[in-house]
Parts: C-alpha cells; structure tokens; sequence
C-alpha cells in the first residue's frame, strides 16, 4: 500500500513521508485510492487529513472500547463488523473485471480453503493477484478500457 501512494507523497519531505506512514491504514489508502481512481485532484495533504482523522477516531474509539467494551453483552456477537468494514472498503474500488475477478478469488479462497492457523486467509491475496495477471493475459482490455 504504502508503494502505491509513495509517487503522490513525493511532494512531502522525509518527516511528512514518515509521518505518512504512521498514519497508513486501510481505510485511509482506500479513500486515497479511491480519489486517484477518479481522476480527482490528489494532493498528499489529502491523504494526510484523511489519515491523521481516521487515526484520531480509532484512537477514540479504542478509549471507547476500553472504557465501555464490558458493557456490550458477549451474546452481541459483534465480530462481523471487522468484516463489514472491509467489504465496504473493497466494493468502491471494483472498478473493472480484473478487480472483481480478483475480489472474488481472494474471497473465494478464504472461504473455501481449509488450512491450518487460518492460512487461508493469507492463500487468499496470492489466488486473488494470480487470477487478475491470468484474466490480463487471456482476456485483454478493450481500446475503450473494459
């Protein structure tokens, strides 16, 4: 992630970049990449004032948790959400054949694959990118981009 976001960071000096990476999470190279993807003006302070709010509400919402994690009941069973925060994250960015073949690889494997220690999870990202680099090879894009 942070090599795909490295050319529109190289405005900033070294301190900023470093900065810039602390900051570095998913939700905040989403949105980034989101706004390359459109072709939308993509300043790193952008991305820093993206990243540095994400990184305050997790802050605070880590205090929450600390705080009033005892008083969520066990049989909530609130675990999905981690899972819901990353499928909200992928859907914006499946923007052609490839991305979605790749997401649903990756998905499919994780699901699927039975592994020890949950490598499942891990043989995941490898199916995903092996089945976008085949479907670029075998089945190219279009002058018109799709």
């Amino acid at each position: 992630t942070g090599a795909a976001l490295a050319p529109h960071l190289r405005d900033l000096s070294a301190p900023w970049r470093w900065f810039a990476a602390y900051l570095l999470t998913d939700h905040a190279f989403a949105m980034t990449l989101s706004r390359i993807h459109d072709n939308r003006l993509v300043a790193s302070w952008f991305y820093l004032g993206v990243a540095f709010f994400i990184w305050l509400g997790w802050q605070a919402s880590n205090l929450a948790g600390i705080v009033l994690g005892v008083l969520i009941p066990a049989s909530w069973s609130i675990e999905f959400v981690v899972a819901l925060t990353f499928i909200g994250l992928l859907v914006p960015l499946l923007r052609d054949r490839y991305m979605a073949a790749a997401a649903l690889a990756g998905g499919g494997a994780a699901v699927l694959l039975d592994l020890p220690m949950k490598l499942n999870i891990i043989a995941a990202a490898p199916a995903g990118i092996v089945v976008a680099l085949v479907l670029e090879k075998v089945w190219p894009k279009s002058p018109s981009g799709e």
